[in-house]
């Protein structure tokens, strides 16, 4: 889904999300929102109002085709962007002729922060998490911004100033992994089956085997 929005994303739900006769979603993450949250009138077109943002978000959650499932949910925050790295062309319009403003995904990570709230379902919030690690306060200016001097660890979370580098996946593992144990600890992995036998399980493979031709 690179470079989709909500928008796109409920569009193609329809034909990625199995039926649970097919397939059982245990345990699904909504990680939207960089894409919403480009400016209005740049030049990729990808911008989504907060307003439909929040909407879109609520769907894909609530959709007849996920609660088939019954999954354990987790909302997933955007998280910050840097200014300093976006290229900016004189195409787009917004500010500064950047794609994203640092504001702005701030603006729509709040907002999937309230969904989950509003759903009461929990949220991995990269963004806070960034940030905090950044030593961004409350009430201070953003880092990321071009306003403020760079900040050497949001340069080497997001390579490009949009898109994370190895250290901040190693973050969001990190991070998602305490959530899970958290929230759902019946999903934490060394809880859990496994879905196919090991290569060496002669009994499993025998009740694998005997499961599909029937």
């Amino acid at each position: 889904m690179s470079g989709y929005t909500t928008e796109q994303a409920l569009k193609v739900l329809p034909r990625f999300m199995p039926t649970p006769d097919d397939a059982k979603v245990r345990l699904m993450t909504v990680f939207f929102g960089a894409n919403d949250a480009c400016v209005q009138g740049g030049s990729t077109g990808q911008h989504v109002p907060l307003e439909k943002y929040v909407e879109n978000l609520k769907t894909i959650c609530t959709h007849d085709l996920v609660k088939a499932h019954e999954p354990r949910l987790i909302i997933v925050t955007p998280p910050p962007i840097n200014e300093w790295k976006m290229e900016a062309t004189d195409l787009d319009k917004g500010h500064n002729g950047l794609q994203r403003t640092a504001e702005q995904t701030r603006n729509y990570a709040n907002a999937a922060r309230k969904v989950g709230e509003e759903l009461n379902i929990p949220v991995l919030d990269l963004w806070t998490i960034f940030m905090s690690r950044a030593g961004w306060v409350a009430g201070e200016p953003l880092p990321g911004c071009k306003s403020v001097p760079r900040n050497d660890l949001i340069e080497e979370l997001l390579y490009d100033g949009l898109h994370l580098s190895p250290k901040a996946y190693d973050i969001v593992v990190e991070e998602l992994q305490s959530l899970i144990a958290c929230a759902y600890p019946d999903q934490v992995a060394e809880k859990l089956s496994p879905v196919l036998p090991n290569w060496n399980d002669g009994d499993a493979w025998k009740k694998f085997e005997d499961g599909c031709s029937k």
